[in-house]
């Protein structure tokens, strides 16, 4: 009882209190007599009278608008439900509310509504339009007064004025295709309601237009005549170029104690190469990409002279030359495969862990960059939160990685990255060694959208003699164990039901392997952000091709490519989509490898599905064949996310795919054999397996990226060719699917 007493007390302490003898504004309101569709919220930014925040949710929700920047007619449809207890009241103030009603009419006026009038303003209560002082005592109701005031102002908008003519002059000078560009920069058409702020965007696009093209001194200046009685606007724009400009000179402005030379070769920019700000943007981001520093600024210093040259410079602060971390933490739910994080995979496990690195920025000099990290885990082999039998289990992880930039070229680094993963495989469970080395080149072009990387991998895989794990048989069927005696055959009619004392198994201990091959990766990325992206495409292609230098290993072609796309529909929800496939090729292989490696490559980058970056009906790798794997997968999401509030949204989503061993199966999901005994091959995609979930899910934006919780539910209706009756054990009940709790978007 104490301590909920002082729980209480501090609650009260916590909570906002109104000045003495002043009002709080609870909300502040605009009535429009036309009921014009602008945004409320765009107004209200541009008022000095503010209401106090409450959490708002809404279909669509938008982030609050910035005062004078568009779009003003994206409606909120939202709803304020409270305030927390803490938040601050705004007061009341008679004479900022007055200049807030010529702001107002001020603010219509450049929407183009010049004809606007604020009619009244109303209070609730009804005492505060005498007077902004709250005094104490009783309302006309014998209740006491809580000193809260509700605004409301009512505006008659009137008719908007609209553009009847828009001419450009003094083009004539430049080149025919200009003239073009400039009138789709203008956007600006005859019968458009004239608004002062789009009408500023399009001369900035303008010029933005001609300073791409080299005329860094451009001015678009322009003469706007207004009648007010025809409710018409004419707009002339003229053109002055000025000089092609060219650059001059490039030099780091701040004395810096890391190396300036590979900074300056990193830009890629020469005396007399044409001023371009994409220049200038494309060598800023180079810069950021050495990893040396944590701010950047490139910038041409228009202001030194009127002529053609312009000297351009670079602002640097160094991030810190050496640093040492040390750590604790959980992961839990997507791993990278391979040494070089060739993708990232759901895996059925997660880890408490320690952290300790060391980074070093400039190594030895040039701005090379040196990191080494062990991270010592206690592993749940199962997905989070559970905690199974056995568990946890110890491993290890050591990665260590070289960059050394300006190799071929000024933008060219070379890399060297190894890691050596002492534990158990996070899909069979057996316990290895895991050592891999990578060796490559990466480059970026095209404003740094485009990423190119070559590499040569070297990966030991070295099972351990103990293996101290064992399983339960949970899909017989999937597992394929062998019967137990006495316990009869599997048939149609008869399926195979083992006794208790044969519930557990050994797992299969697979073979070691020594793996070469070389990497080739391309990606393209066009979207508008690529942590929260609301618009455009991402496209990568990734190939590995294994070569049997010595054994026991493999000939083998991998591929997989994949896209996303992102499109904007309104209200600023998103409709996001990806496609993926994936194929493995296994031209010949070692005698020496166990069946199963035979048939589907190594274990590291053999292809799986299911999980949070997957079909989310299904736990981590048991899309498909399940979780020792396939050579054939393809995968495909549709999503709707719909904000509620700027950090708070939901999604629906439709997710399909397969993964496929490549041997026909019967009705109970066992190989076809030959006369042989032999398993026949069918390298085909699995189109007609379509292991289809449908679900929704909550994001919760943070700093370290959006916290997700997604429901996938599998219909039967929806499965294709192929059935699958596996359910995820909820505790208090059975789910035909998987939910999955993670940090970061699907896709």
């Amino acid at each position: 009882m104490q301590w909920a007493a002082l729980l209480a007390l501090s609650f009260t302490c916590a909570c906002a209190e109104i000045p003495n003898q002043r009002y709080g504004v609870e909300s502040l309101k605009f009535s429009s007599t036309e009921k014009r569709e602008l945004n409320p919220d765009a107004l209200r930014a541009c008022v000095a009278t503010e209401q106090r925040e409450k959490l708002t949710l809404g279909l669509g929700a938008l982030a609050s608008p910035t005062c004078g920047q568009p779009p003003f007619d994206e409606i909120r449809r939202s709803a304020r439900l409270f305030a927390l207890p803490w938040t601050d009241w705004p007061i009341y103030d008679e004479a900022v509310l007055k200049l807030d009603l010529d702001r107002i009419e001020r603010w219509y006026q450049a929407r183009g509504y010049y004809g606007v009038r604020v009619l009244d303003v109303a209070f609730k209560p009804t005492e505060a339009r005498a007077s902004d002082a709250c005094q104490p005592g009783k309302d006309k109701d014998g209740k006491e007064k809580d000193c809260t005031v509700e605004i409301t102002v009512k505006i008659d908008e009137g008719e908007p004025v609209r553009l009847r003519k828009v001419v450009v002059e003094g083009d004539e000078q430049l080149p025919p295709k200009f003239h073009e560009e400039l009138l789709d920069a203008l956007d600006l058409e005859q019968g458009d309601i004239f608004d002062e702020a789009l009408y500023d965007e399009s001369r900035e696009r303008m010029a933005n237009v001609l300073r791409e093209e080299g005329y860094a001194r451009a001015a678009i200046v322009g003469d706007v005549v207004v009648n007010r009685g025809l409710l018409v606007a004419d707009i002339t724009i003229r053109v002055t170029p000025g000089p092609l400009c060219y650059i001059s000179d490039v030099q780091v402005v701040r004395e810096v104690n890391v190396p300036t030379a590979p900074v300056l070769a990193a830009t890629m920019m020469r005396k007399g190469q044409v001023y371009r700000p994409s220049v200038l943007e494309d060598a800023q981001r180079s810069i950021y990409g050495l990893g040396a520093f944590s701010s950047v600024t490139v910038q041409g210093r228009l202001d030194r002279g009127s002529g053609p040259d312009i000297p351009v410079e670079i602002d640097l602060e160094p991030r810190r030359q050496s640093q040492i971390m040390v750590g604790a933490g959980i992961q839990a739910g997507t791993v990278s495969s391979g040494v070089a994080a060739e993708e990232a995979i759901s895996v059925p496990q997660w880890d408490v862990h320690l952290l300790g690195s060391y980074e070093h920025r400039n190594f030895f000099g040039g701005l090379r960059r040196f990191r080494a990290e062990e991270r010592p885990r206690m592993l749940f082999l199962d997905s989070f939160p559970n905690v199974p039998d056995g568990s946890p289990r110890f491993g290890n992880t050591i990665t260590v990685n070289f960059s050394q930039p300006g190799v071929i070229d000024p933008r060219t680094n070379l890399f060297v990255e190894t890691r050596w993963d002492n534990g158990p495989d996070p899909f069979l469970l057996f316990f290895r060694n895991d050592v891999g080395l990578a060796v490559g080149l990466e480059r970026g072009f095209w404003k740094q959208r485009l990423s190119a990387r070559v590499a040569l991998h070297q990966d030991i895989m070295q099972v351990a003699g103990r293996q101290p794990l064992r399983k339960k048989i949970d899909d017989l069927r999937g597992d394929n164990p062998p019967l137990c005696e006495g316990s009869g055959a599997w048939t149609e009619e008869t399926p195979y039901k083992p006794d208790p004392a044969c519930l557990y198994e050994q797992y299969l201990i697979p073979s070691s392997y020594r793996l070469f091959f070389v990497e080739q990766r391309v990606s393209l990325d066009l979207r508008d952000d690529a942590a929260n992206p609301s618009k455009g495409g991402y496209f990568r292609v990734s190939a590995h091709e294994a070569v049997r230098l010595w054994d026991p290993s493999w000939n083998y072609i991998r591929l997989t490519p994949e896209a996303r796309g992102y499109a904007p529909i309104g209200a600023g929800i998103i409709l996001a989509g990806r496609f993926a496939l994936g194929s493995l090729h296994v031209l010949s292989k070692s005698n020496a490898l166990d069946q199963q490696a035979q048939v589907l490559g190594a274990q590291s980058y053999r292809l799986r599905g299911g999980g949070a970056n997957s079909v989310r009906g299904f736990g981590p790798g048991e899309l498909g064949e399940g979780r020792s794997g396939g050579i054939r997968r393809w995968e495909g999401s549709l999503e709707l996310r719909v904000p509620l509030s700027k950090n708070f949204y939901i999604v629906g989503f439709g997710d399909v795919g397969d993964v496929y061993a490549g041997f026909k199966q019967d009705s109970r999901g066992e190989p076809v054999l030959n006369a042989a005994g032999e398993g026949i091959k069918d390298v085909r995609f699995r189109f007609d397996h379509l292991n289809t979930s449908v679900g929704g899910g909550l994001r919760y934006r943070t700093v370290i990226g959006p916290i997700r919780l997604d429901v996938g539910y599998r219909p039967k209706a929806l499965a294709g060719a192929y059935v699958d009756n596996a359910t995820m054990d909820l505790g208090f009940t059975k789910f035909r699917g998987a939910v999955h709790l993670t940090i970061g978007e699907s896709f």
